[in-house]
């Protein structure tokens, strides 16, 4: 069966406001909402959520008949979704008389300030970065918030990262490593070590008031949704971003797009706001050329599903239309059946044992999979760092339960 919204979906804006909400409510019963509860966003009032659609696609509305709690609501359910600063931006531009109230429309521009802030702070780390990574010969590619902010949002203040993603070839890791560990930087995990086949990603945590720095090697381990050569073929075909007083390189908008579909909708349990807008700023930026490549490549490359439903998301918050011939899904090109078989699981828990079953498929080798089996039950202390609660080598043991504690429930 076809996962996917309706076949018949058209990306036209929708104008009638019961309606537009009606229809975002649908959708993220397939893609859920982050929050203290699942969709817990979606449980404001109506006049809440029509006056966040209208802050989100900067056309300004009065907001009437507001208690002091609905305000208070209205922003608390915000905040995890990491999407005030460009509230702000968006209202400070409008009449009082649109504008909530002083000690709302105060907290948002003091969002907009911090995020200005840790922007700059973001800036001299990337620049700082760059120039050793230039000297060492080291090809990088920025992608997702970072990368975003800086090329396609209207002030990086507007679009909030707490870490910077990077794609690196696999033979330029263990020179990146040390660079970064020299640099202070330091990594409990070094899952590279452990098995660059297995694992796709490791994380190096900032020495000071900086982001965290996240190493990808592979688009995906998991699943080999993509083709082996899918991120050689992204390292040809990069973008260069003139930014300021440096430049960087981030995937183009073809694979950019396809990249966030598959995180944002494939790989998460929720989405959150700034995701969603990422998409939003991101899907214009095509050409028509590009519209006619990924109609196909998404097909080829099993995130046509996931593409569609970001694309609905996106255009159904944002009020950004789909160009006039690719807003009609059924036209597209039909899911894979790969796609489709995975597809029905990503949203539930049996995804994580899914994901386990493909992988000890995938290795070859008899002690490749008693090494992978027993690592996934017992991995090095690295890996614990999320379920450490102390220094103490006595909490190792207290890790391990709490790690087997918490997969209880994806099985």
């Amino acid at each position: 069966m076809l996962y996917v919204i309706s076949s018949s979906y058209s990306g036209i804006s929708i104008n009638d406001p019961d309606e537009l909400i009606d229809s975002i409510k649908k959708v993220h019963t397939k893609v859920p909402l982050t929050g203290k509860k699942t969709n817990e966003l979606l449980a404001l009032k109506d006049k809440q959520l029509q006056y966040l659609i209208a802050a989100i696609r900067n056309t300004p509305q009065i907001p009437e008949n507001w208690s002091e709690d609905e305000w208070k609501e209205w922003l608390a359910t915000l905040i995890p979704h990491r999407i005030l600063s460009l509230l702000a931006l968006h209202i400070s531009t409008w009449e009082e008389k649109f504008r909530p109230p002083d000690f709302i429309y105060s907290r948002l521009i003091k969002e907009f300030h911090q995020a200005a802030i840790k922007s700059v702070l973001i800036d001299h780390q990337l620049l700082n970065l760059s120039s050793i990574f230039e000297k060492e010969k080291i090809e990088v590619i920025i992608v997702k918030g970072v990368a975003l902010a800086r090329s396609i949002y209207p002030d990086t203040a507007t679009r909030i990262s707490c870490d910077i993603d990077l794609f690196v070839q696999p033979e330029n890791i263990k020179n990146l490593e040390n660079i970064l560990e020299n640099l202070g930087y330091r990594c409990p995990e070094h899952t590279f070590d452990i098995s660059p086949d297995i694992f796709q990603e490791e994380v190096f945590f900032t020495p000071k008031n900086m982001a965290n720095i996240d190493i990808h090697w592979s688009i995906d381990r998991n699943f080999s949704l993509f083709d082996q050569d899918w991120l050689d073929k992204a390292f040809i075909s990069k973008q260069l971003i003139q930014y300021n007083n440096f430049n960087f390189f981030t995937f183009n908008p073809i694979n950019h797009l396809e990249y966030l579909a598959f995180h944002h909708i494939f790989q998460h349990d929720s989405m959150t706001f700034d995701w969603i807008m990422d998409i939003a700023y991101l899907f214009p930026k095509l050409t028509i050329e590009d519209w006619k490549i990924i109609t196909k490549k998404s097909a080829m490359d099993n995130v046509r599903i996931s593409l569609e439903l970001a694309l609905i998301i996106a255009s159904l918050w944002s009020g950004v239309s789909l160009p006039e011939n690719y807003n009609n899904f059924s036209n597209w090109p039909v899911p894979s059946q790969k796609e489709q078989k995975i597809m029905t699981f990503a949203k539930n828990h049996s995804i994580y044992l899914m994901s386990f079953i493909h992988i000890i498929h995938a290795l070859k080798n008899r002690n490749d999979k008693i090494s992978h089996i027993y690592y996934y039950i017992f991995p090095p202390k690295g890996l614990l760092y999320k379920y450490r609660k102390s220094d103490s080598i006595l909490d190792i043991p207290c890790a391990y339960i709490r790690r087997w504690i918490s997969f209880i429930k994806y099985f």
